[in-house]
């Protein structure tokens, strides 16, 4: 018996590790992508756009950090995050693209707890493998977070973009892996063992 928790209790040590470790390789995946958007508007001469930017990225990051100490953060604290984040993409391509989000009012995000930083890795997987590679003029993302019939909480993200099949086939061209995605679904899979 004791020797079973201590195994157990060892074990859900070692998954709260490897999730730590998860968590620090994405924020730097993050900031590589943020700087590089940064470089393109100075390149571009876009100054105001810029400052703003950077402002509006100063304050993600003072966000990711504080998120990046801990195990959960509700979904409005996440949300305030994502929505930081969307718009300075939205900012880095000339407004190219709208976004909403629409949470359900059955969930409340006040009360609600994921792990940090869950839903950029997939809205930024949206946004510059299913809409930026699209021809289309009106480019959309809508983010819906609802409860199912599980009685879980369901996140649900779509883009009016190219496509996952054609995404896919463009990042085995370009032999472009998805980080973020990977480190995000090790992380849930962590998380839900916990």
């Amino acid at each position: 018996q004791r020797e079973s928790q201590l195994r157990i209790s060892f074990e859900k040590r070692i998954a709260e590790l490897e999730m730590l470790a998860l968590r620090s390789q994405m924020n730097p995946h993050f900031l590589f992508n943020s700087l590089n958007a940064i470089e393109y508007l100075v390149m571009k001469g876009k100054e105001k756009e810029a400052s703003l930017y950077l402002s509006r990225f100063s304050r993600l990051l003072r966000l990711i950090l504080n998120h990046s100490r801990e195990e959960t953060i509700t979904l409005a604290d996440e949300l305030k995050a994502l929505q930081l984040y969307l718009d300075i993409e939205s900012t880095r391509f000339d407004g190219k693209f709208r976004y909403v989000i629409e949470v359900d009012t059955r969930v409340d995000p006040a009360n609600l707890v994921i792990p940090p930083m869950l839903l950029q890795p997939f809205a930024e997987n949206a946004i510059w493998h299913g809409l930026m590679p699209s021809y289309q003029i009106d480019k959309w993302l809508f983010i819906r977070i609802v409860p199912n019939t599980q009685g879980q909480i369901q996140f649900d993200i779509e883009d009016n973009g190219i496509g996952r099949e054609k995404a896919q086939q463009n990042r085995s061209i370009n032999r472009q892996k998805s980080l973020g995605l990977d480190i995000t679904q090790q992380r849930v899979t962590l998380f839900n063992q916990n």
